[in-house]
């Protein structure tokens, strides 16, 4: 008699494969508007992420156990998660505008005051 096992209680929610993608890709939209060579990383990070979690389908014992339990939707919302990371990273290279970092406004306005006295200048504020 051959028992059945439990297969997807060791696979990730779908809760917490489109929260991990939608991460991931935030991230990586963000790091690819400050500089646009790290969209690299940001895809290795989600090539990493889509071989976590879809990894387990391409066993040969596991993936047809796993699409028997939870069905082909959970496969077809896993991936549809990673294609999102993907095109939410690839974009961002192609605009032209970058985000740029700015100092806080309390510390980066006020560097040299000149006085309307006839002393001159005060100089730098410390």
């Amino acid at each position: 008699m051959l028992h059945m096992l439990e297969v997807m209680d060791k696979e990730p929610s779908l809760r917490a494969i489109w929260g991990a993608a939608l991460l991931f890709g935030v991230a990586g939209y963000v790091a690819t508007r400050l500089r646009r060579w790290l969209v690299f990383p940001a895809l290795a990070l989600v090539g990493v992420l889509a071989w976590m979690e879809l990894g387990g389908l391409l066993d040969p014992q596991l993936g047809p156990a796993v699409m028997r339990e939870a069905g082909i939707w959970y496969v077809a919302q896993a991936g549809g998660a990673l294609a999102l990371a993907v095109i939410l990273c690839v974009p961002s290279v192609r605009s032209n505008t970058r985000l740029k970092l700015a100092a806080p406004s309390c510390c980066g306005s006020v560097l040299f005051v000149k006085s309307s006295s006839s002393r001159g200048s005060l100089g730098a504020l410390r």
